[in-house]
């Protein structure tokens, strides 16, 4: 992992943690723009009770490089 991947994964996680402090339970979460799904998936994988769909142009690539989760759609 590159620096420059690291310090972006730290402020992702925690500004993660600012939701799930704010709203601990959601419903449902729409990541619009999801690119290749990387923070879709982590997200999905924090929030397992809530359903959560990644949309992109080419949502594709995000949707065949994540293993499958029973809350996440691309």
């Amino acid at each position: 992992m590159y620096i420059g991947q690291y310090v972006r994964r730290m402020h992702f996680l925690k500004a993660l943690k600012r939701i799930e402090a704010k709203v601990p339970f959601p419903k449902r979460i729409l990541d619009a723009g999801c690119g290749g799904g990387q923070y879709t998936y982590e997200v999905a994988r924090r929030f397992s009770h809530s359903r959560i769909k990644g949309i992109d142009f080419n949502v594709s690539v995000a949707s065949n490089r994540w293993p499958a989760l029973h809350n996440l759609e691309f």
